[in-house]
């Protein structure tokens, strides 16, 4: 029997993006095969979960990391000294930063890391830069802080970010106040200006460092080269493979056709793209589901583009209603304007049979069908490729079947036991 300790971002009720769907399944399959679990986890977005096996930890913004070690120095340790892991696992330590791993190996404990996203080369983890370029993830640290004030709930770090000459300066002494103010330790501003080094070493030091997709694994050990790298993908239920894929194969009618959405509601999701290429089509009776959510800003500008559209606006999904949503559509659309690990929901989509098309990036046309791509923030090629495949008569293929969640459960305590043996 191992002990295992988690480190995430947010767990618990209310939260059902991919790291915590991806910890549900990993966590759930070591507790049925008789290892001990405990899950520490930040929440950013003060829902206040209540779930058993997990206790909430302090978050610290985007600028965290060394995060929580450095706001509480003896909270970890503590978790350390009373639950005796064999190995800490820490999944996306976003706003919690990556204290927790260095206290871990002080005390001689092996640590694991999976890349759930750019985070570790991008604080704002997605590359998308304030410009809406692409980012390579080598920008200095005064431009990382530009892309996060450009996006930042106050108005007067926003207009700094927003300077033209003095942008970068400007912006980075704007959210270093504003920090100050929020009560983030000196330690950890000062930490900020040294993140690369920082999160650098904790990927080198680390035991092993889990890569579910090929893209994450590209850019990230491109950033930090000589990592004990594993390429372990996603895995997906068995409920999920329940179905008649058959029923996938009929054609679609360009009068009732159901086009789907799942996702968080955000600018990088590219989910404007697919309302304004529904739009272009003029399809009366088409329906447009949207599931997930976003904030009050982005959620009203969405509203107002789809006027006009069939669009439901269905909230967050838990793992049933998700399975629901695929059974009620004839097609997924993955916009996404930013490079992607491998989403999950294209995974819940093969396993399903659901046609998939999705934008050309990284992470996505790895498992997508070249012929179900579109150009990325393109409406217009959006457009193209639904009239194509649904006038066609047939819907596009789908995606491959993704392996199964006692597949990645069993390849995951392989990585563990190897890396503890090395111990």
């Amino acid at each position: 029997m191992m002990r295992i300790l988690f480190l995430t971002m947010q767990f618990g009720e209310g939260y059902f993006q991919g790291t915590e769907r991806y910890l549900q399944s990993l966590a759930g399959g070591l507790q049925s095969r008789g290892h001990r679990v405990r899950i520490l986890a930040g929440d950013p977005e003060g829902r206040r979960p209540e779930q058993v096996g997990f206790k909430r930890i302090p978050t610290e913004g985007w600028m965290a990391v060394k995060g929580t070690e450095a706001s509480h120095p003896r909270l970890i340790e503590q978790e350390l000294t009373e639950f005796r892991p064999d190995l800490v696992h820490a999944l996306n330590p976003a706003h919690i930063g990556v204290g927790g791993l260095t206290a871990a190996r002080e005390q001689g404990i092996p640590t694991v890391i999976t890349t759930m996203d750019f985070w570790w080369v991008c604080p704002t983890h997605t590359l998308l830069r304030h410009d809406e370029r692409i980012c390579a993830g080598t920008r200095h640290w005064r431009e990382c802080a530009r892309c996060i004030a450009r996006r930042h709930q106050n108005r007067v770090v926003q207009a700094a970010a927003s300077l033209p000459v003095l942008g970068t300066p400007a912006s980075a002494t704007a959210l270093t106040v504003s920090a100050a103010i929020r009560g983030l330790p000196g330690d950890e501003r000062r930490a900020w200006r040294h993140r690369s080094e920082h999160l650098g070493a904790t990927l080198r030091h680390a035991d092993a460092v889990i890569f579910p997709a090929e893209a994450t694994h590209n850019i990230i050990d491109s950033a930090y080269p000589g990592l004990r790298g594993h390429r372990i993908p996603y895995g997906v239920g068995p409920a999920w493979f329940e179905v008649d894929r058959a029923e996938r194969l009929t054609p679609i009618a360009p009068e009732t056709v159901r086009i789907g959405f799942a996702g968080a509601l955000a600018r990088h999701k590219g989910v404007e793209c697919l309302i304004q290429a529904v739009q272009k089509l003029d399809w009366n009776g088409a329906q447009l589901r949207l599931a997930g959510d976003g904030d009050a800003e982005v959620m009203t500008r969405l509203r107002r583009s789809a006027r006009g559209l069939d669009a439901r606006f269905l909230g967050r999904l838990n793992a049933r209603e998700m399975r629901s949503f695929f059974a009620e559509i004839d097609l997924l659309i993955v916009p996404s304007i930013w490079p992607e690990n491998l989403p999950i929901v294209t995974l819940e989509a093969a396993a399903t049979g659901t046609p998939v098309l999705a934008s050309r990036v990284a992470g996505l046309s790895e498992h997508v069908p070249e012929e179900c791509l579109f150009e990325p923030n393109s409406s217009g090629d959006l457009a193209r490729l639904l009239k194509r495949w649904v006038e066609s008569g047939m819907p596009p293929p789908a995606p491959p079947l993704p392996i199964t969640t006692d597949e990645m459960v069993e390849r995951t305590i392989a990585v563990y036991e190897q890396v503890i043996a090395a111990r």
